[in-house]
């Protein structure tokens, strides 16, 4: 199944030359990104001051890691198998 969850993305501005390093433009800029729930990993994203997040949490990818705009439980909620009836069925 394809969700859709709200990312958290840094902006930075291009480097001039092979030794600078780029500069942040913007922090946590919101912005959608499709994923397929059976090919995520969920992860609760912990703050610097080694807090675990509310607001936030990790989506481990193919390709990286991406920081969600939702909260672990409601991303778990959306991945995790639904019990019907008695009997499991993916929604």
């Amino acid at each position: 199944m394809i969700i859709i969850l709200n990312t958290l993305v840094d902006i930075y501005k291009p480097a001039k030359s092979a030794d600078e390093q780029p500069k942040v433009i913007k922090r946590n800029v919101k912005c959608k990104r499709t994923f397929e729930s059976h090919s995520v990993v969920l992860e609760q994203y912990i703050k610097p001051n080694g807090e675990i997040s509310k607001k936030w949490c990790n989506i481990k990818e193919n390709e990286g890691y991406y920081r969600i705009a939702h909260s672990f439980e409601y991303v778990q909620h959306l991945i995790s198998p639904t019990f019907i009836k008695g009997y499991k069925r993916w929604i």
